[in-house]
């Protein structure tokens, strides 16, 4: 086995191993992969997005920029989140990675799952959503809050998935950097283009 592997899983198997708080800990990183959750993200970062172009608007009036400047943003939510979704699920089934429940018997699986998913490992989907989201506003033009409470809200879905079982370290650094690289592509087409 590589070193890079067995790095991988010893840092997967001791976030696996925490116990911190005991149940609540255990409740609270539950709610963060839930897939529900996810989607309470995504609203609300569309209703952040309309709120800051509505503000904005009533500040300065409507213009061509502004409705451009807008038109974009949409556009980059939009591009970044299903471009981000698909290269994840295109790289799951190149991999076909094994969970780490399924790859190693001492990875506590801490979450009920459908034992006949066939789904793959390698990158993580929740870790990628929540962080394109993230990487959205922390380049994007918003307020210090939101880019904060989405970074703390991201690295808690990273660390659930890895403390529930469902991936390895390396999964969440992959998708991590997937989102990384395409929001500042993004960023550097936005710089190119002037919009």
């Amino acid at each position: 086995m590589s070193i890079l592997f067995q790095i991988d899983k010893i840092i997967t198997k001791y976030i696996n191993s925490l116990n911190v708080f005991g149940s609540a800990f255990d409740s609270l990183m539950k709610i963060m992969s839930d897939d529900r959750f996810l989607i309470f993200l995504l609203i609300v970062s569309i209703f952040i997005v309309a709120i800051s172009f509505y503000l904005l608007w009533k500040r300065i009036g409507i213009s061509k920029r502004l409705q451009s400047y807008f038109t974009f943003e949409s556009l980059r939510f939009l591009l970044l989140v299903g471009i981000s979704t698909v290269i994840v699920q295109v790289i799951k089934q190149l991999t076909h990675r094994a969970r780490p429940y399924e790859a190693d018997l001492e990875i506590i699986l801490r979450q009920s799952v459908d034992l006949s998913d066939t789904a793959t490992s390698m990158p993580s989907a929740h870790t990628a959503l929540a962080f394109v989201l993230t990487f959205f506003f922390i380049f994007g033009d918003y307020p210090k809050t939101i880019k904060v409470t989405f970074l703390i809200l991201a690295i808690l879905i990273a660390i659930s998935r890895i403390y529930l079982g469902m991936h390895f370290f390396s999964d969440i650094l992959v998708s991590i950097l997937i989102t990384l690289s395409l929001v500042v592509s993004f960023n550097i087409y936005q710089k190119r283009s002037k919009v």
